[in-house]
């Protein structure tokens, strides 16, 4: 048996995480690189599998605050939010846009998918950037600059593991992190199909974006 020292020093190693702080994974499967650099970030941030970090509800002013900040990137997205509900609509998902800081401008789904995604704070208003959510495709994206898919027990925090996430940064005509648009489903949707549909459609938004300011 190891002694814990040798654990910790084994938790270095790539594709490894400490057993303290690893999220149960399905049996067999082995996490990506993005998902235990995640969890380490989620470790050191100081956050715990079973914290329930519910979000008080934002007011209506807040709220407009909020989308009044987000207004640029909304007015690029929403096209692509409008196309990407039209494919998933009836399919128990949400089109969900952020911004550079992980706060949820937008969520557009199918009205019992919402409800649940409600019950963990995925609606306008919320973070989701790692350092409240945990590993989450919204967190990975912001903290990687780089799509992402997450998918039940691969959340950090368990009220989190009936999702499935895919997400894929927006960047201005400058290289600027500018949000993240992604979709969310339930656990065990498929996601490589999921995940490049999501990467054309920010992509879209981007090249909006380029055709409008740089014109």
């Amino acid at each position: 048996m190891k002694s814990p020292e040798a654990e910790r020093e084994r938790g270095k190693g790539e594709g490894y995480f400490p057993l303290d702080h690893r999220p149960r994974l399905r049996s067999g499967s082995t996490p990506s690189a993005l998902i235990v650099a995640s969890w380490k970030r989620c470790a050191a941030a100081g956050l715990k599998e079973s914290d329930r970090l519910d979000s008080l509800p934002v007011s209506d002013d807040a709220l407009r605050q909020l989308t009044e900040r987000g207004s640029r990137l909304l007015l690029y997205a929403e096209p692509a939010i409008e196309n990407m509900y039209d494919q998933v609509e009836g399919a128990r998902s949400a089109v969900v846009i952020a911004d550079r800081e992980g706060v949820v401008l937008c969520c557009r789904g199918d009205p019992d998918f919402l409800g649940d995604a409600r019950r963990v704070a995925l609606q306008p208003g919320a973070c989701w950037a790692e350092e409240y959510s945990g590993t989450n495709a919204i967190g990975i994206s912001l903290a990687e600059r780089l799509p992402a898919c997450v998918g039940g027990s691969e959340h950090f925090l368990a009220r989190n593991r009936f999702l499935c996430g895919c997400a894929s940064p927006i960047f201005d005509p400058c290289g600027g992190l500018v949000g993240v648009l992604g979709i969310y489903s339930a656990a065990g949707s498929e996601q490589q199909h999921t995940l490049g549909f999501v990467k054309m459609s920010s992509v879209l938004v981007e090249n909006r974006m380029l055709i409008h300011e740089l014109a």
